[in-house]
């Protein structure tokens, strides 16, 4: 019947914006970074707080980490010249009360200090101890 086709081509522009955001996972040398970085920042922190008391010299700092609920104590002493560095985590639902996460650090701080006198003490035995 009708022999004509009209075709229109017509092309139509949309202005929109997108905003295209990209999660990557952590790659190992960004968690290396980062547990550098976190290293040098409480190395930092324990520099800045410090305690005198008789022979023994004693920095500490406390900082809490929400994510698992505990207080982290970092401490650092010297002794004979010597600088020994350890941390304490009391958890927040075990010890609730100051002085009771006082006694936890106060304990880990004893066997610490135990270990590192004693430690010559037992070499020299055990060195002695061989021409028994």
């Amino acid at each position: 019947m009708f022999d004509t086709h009209i075709y229109e081509n017509k092309t139509q522009y949309v202005d929109r914006n997108v905003i295209v955001k990209e999660y990557r996972a952590p790659t190992d040398e960004s968690v290396k970074l980062l547990n550098e970085m976190t290293d040098k920042a409480l190395n930092n922190i324990v520099q800045n707080f410090n305690t005198y008391n008789n022979c023994l010299q004693m920095t500490g700092a406390v900082y809490v980490d929400e994510r698992l609920q505990q207080k982290s104590f970092l401490l650092k002493f010297t002794l004979n010249g010597k600088d020994h560095k350890f941390h304490v985590d009391v958890d927040s639902w075990e010890c609730s009360t100051p002085p009771q996460m006082v006694d936890k650090v106060y304990t880990k701080v004893c066997e610490k200090l135990t270990g590192e006198l004693m430690k010559p003490l037992l070499d020299e035995l055990s060195r002695v101890g061989r021409n028994w």
